[in-house]
């Protein structure tokens, strides 16, 4: 991928672009990553953020990193994070007493708090009044918005959502209609064209800009239960059984369903052959690509392979594309 801030972490001067994977430098039990647009960050398995890249957005002390900085505890009050997300250049994390903080930027408001100009380079717990007091259970960043639910079962979003824009001069935190969903509540959502959300009760939402909050046809699941949700310009869902189901945008081959058609409207299953009988137990959506961890511990790829972010030399391509050896003691 794009390594012209040293996000991906491999001690090399940053430039230019890498179309194969490379060992970064991160060393530690790490238990949660996220990429921003010229940054990264990485959560350990002690509650302790760690980021590279544009410090501008990174937040740690250091102009620009091409090495992991650990962000002090002190920054978080003390507090153990257990959940970390990224939007475009914003980013967000969740500490353990379901506190929310932010930083980066804020031209749309999608840090949730009030900043003195566009950017916070240092993360800010954003106040429980905008959350009407409760705890938030789960958060999501995507492009300049922020998404959160709270243990009541509310969905809040906060920046440039829907042709809905707020400022880094006020706080403009909207709860989300869904009266639709009968009662039940919201356990995953997955922002992006258009968002996703998974309710209790296994069922799937999709909310449209022009409709609000539209039930997905999942049939094609039969019995089997959503697991994890991810959404961009296209939707990944994975259920219980291993199977792995795309629609929405297929310009670049990013559902992996082999469909000649450009956009998808229903859920079909990705193509699988090449898993050899294996099933898939992770799954990604960025921007046009897509990848997915298979039960082997098989990392495949497909989509767009602009700046080499599907970490192979092919062109786009809607195959599925394996670049890290099974071995995972090298390259093939």
């Amino acid at each position: 991928g794009n390594n012209g801030n040293g996000e991906l972490a491999n001690n090399r001067v940053p430039s230019g672009h890498v179309y194969r994977p490379v060992q970064s430098s991160v060393f530690g039990n790490f238990v949660r990553v996220a990429a921003g647009s010229s940054y990264s960050l990485a959560l350990d398995e002690k509650g302790a953020l760690w980021s590279w890249g544009d410090n501008g957005l990174a937040g740690n002390s250091a102009t620009e990193s091409t090495a992991p900085v650990q962000l002090p505890a002190s920054m978080f009050n003390g507090r153990r994070l257990v959940a970390i997300s990224t939007g475009t250049g914003h980013s967000v994390a969740l500490d353990e007493d379901g506190n929310v903080w932010s930083w980066g930027y804020n031209y749309y408001g999608q840090l949730g708090r009030v900043t003195q100009d566009s950017m916070s380079r240092t993360p800010t717990q954003i106040g429980t009044d905008v959350f009407d007091g409760a705890k938030i259970i789960t958060v999501s960043a995507s492009g300049e918005a922020t998404f959160a639910i709270d243990d009541r079962g509310n969905l809040w979003w906060f920046g440039a959502y829907q042709g809905s824009y707020g400022n880094y001069s006020s706080v403009s935190a909207h709860q989300l209609n869904l009266s639709t969903m009968e009662g039940a509540k919201p356990v995953i959502v997955a922002p992006g064209s258009p968002t996703l959300i998974l309710d209790n009760q296994n069922r799937l939402w999709e909310h449209q800009y022009w409709a609000g909050l539209v039930q997905v046809d999942t049939s094609s699941l039969g019995s089997a239960n959503i697991i994890s949700v991810g959404a961009s310009s296209h939707a990944l869902v994975l259920d219980d059984q291993g199977k792995l189901w795309a629609k929405g945008s297929n310009h670049y081959g990013q559902t992996g369903t082999g469909s000649p058609e450009y956009s998808l409207t229903t859920l079909l299953e990705v193509d699988s052959t090449a898993l050899d009988g294996k099933g898939w137990i992770a799954a990604t959506a960025n921007g046009e690509t897509s990848i997915a961890l298979d039960e082997a511990g098989r990392l495949w790829s497909w989509g767009n392979n602009g700046w080499g972010i599907l970490g192979v030399t092919q062109p786009n391509s809607a195959s599925l594309l394996k670049f890290i050896a099974d071995t995972h003691e090298g390259l093939p």
